[in-house]
Formats: C-alpha cells, structure tokens, sequence
C-alpha cells in the first residue's frame, strides 16, 4: 500500500479481502473518540503473527489530534485501539 490511500495487496489478502469491515471497524472506533475525523490513512506497515493468526495495521487519522489507530484482524473479526 501506498501511504496516505487504502489499504491495498497484500495487505487485503491478509485480512481476508473484508476491506468495507475494516473501514466499519475504524468509523466505529472514530464516533466514540476521535469524533473529528473524516478519513483514516492507512500507513503501509502490517504487522503479522503467524503463530497467533493476528494482523494489525496502523492507520492515521485526519482529526486535530492526528490521532493514530491500529486494527487487529483476528478470528474474522476487527478491534481497533488507539
């Protein structure tokens, strides 16, 4: 992926193409503590746990704050922390 766009490969092959989730996932996230934000970028680095089947990204969001989140894809589902 490119910094500053959407998550692209082969990052949405990790995460098992759900792409509208993870965008879900962070607009949830967003509405309780980052109310401000309108986007989130995603900054290119996953990390990946083979052993523990968890991928985690970061992604910046465009509040005041420049608030950076990551969302953990684990089990089929994402939690975003921040």
């Amino acid at each position: 992926g490119t910094p500053g766009r959407g998550p692209a490969e082969p990052y949405t092959g990790l995460i098992d193409g759900k792409a509208g989730d993870l965008a879900s996932a962070i607009g949830q996230w967003c509405k309780g503590h980052a109310p401000t934000a309108t986007s989130a970028s995603f900054d290119g680095e996953v990390y990946v746990d083979v052993r523990g089947r968890r991928v985690s990204a970061t992604f910046h969001l465009d509040d005041a704050a420049a608030t950076i989140v990551t969302a953990v894809y684990e089990g089929g589902a994402f939690s975003v922390a921040g």
